[in-house]
């Protein structure tokens, strides 16, 4: 690490926002990107009510659609 941060491939960022990324070596010699979101996932603002199913929304359109157009 210590060597790419002197190339400049890498820097350290001081955001709340970073995420570690390790390239993990996978059995068949591939590699396989990792992300920990867990330090995101603490600071982004919860939803606590569910959304809407896609039907249920465009159900409502189109009752509002048939109330608007009998006005």
């Amino acid at each position: 690490i210590n060597e790419n941060l002197r190339k400049n491939f890498i820097r350290l960022l001081q955001s709340t926002a970073v995420s570690p990324i390790l390239l993990i070596k996978k059995p068949n010699n591939g590699v396989r990107i990792y992300i920990d979101y867990y330090n995101i996932n603490n600071i982004i603002l919860k939803i606590y009510y569910p959304l809407l199913l896609i039907k249920e929304t465009f159900d409502t359109i189109y009752r509002i659609k048939i109330l608007l157009n009998s006005i």
